[in-house]
């Protein structure tokens, strides 16, 4: 199972031959505005997506992790709100 995380970035252009860098490997998938990285080890499925501007306190478009801990973040954001 992968961890998925996708960033928007008002920089896609310099973003991309960053991340290539960082993570020394070609986006799987790259059309205009999108890029997709698929690491193997930790498990991570990143993208990327153009954004005129970023609202909010981050980039952070989603951030989603398959099966059973998906229901346990759920709930334990529910109960440190409350």
């Amino acid at each position: 199972m992968k961890v998925h995380v996708a960033l928007n970035t008002p920089r896609f252009d310099e973003s991309v031959p960053f991340y290539r860098t960082f993570l020394g490997l070609e986006p799987v998938k790259l059309k205009p505005g999108y890029a997709r990285f698929d690491v193997a080890e930790p498990g991570l499925n990143l993208t990327l997506n153009a954004s005129s501007q970023i609202d909010g306190p981050g980039a952070l478009n989603h951030l989603r992790h398959p099966g059973r801990f998906d229901r346990g973040c759920q709930r334990s954001g529910r109960a440190a709100q409350g």
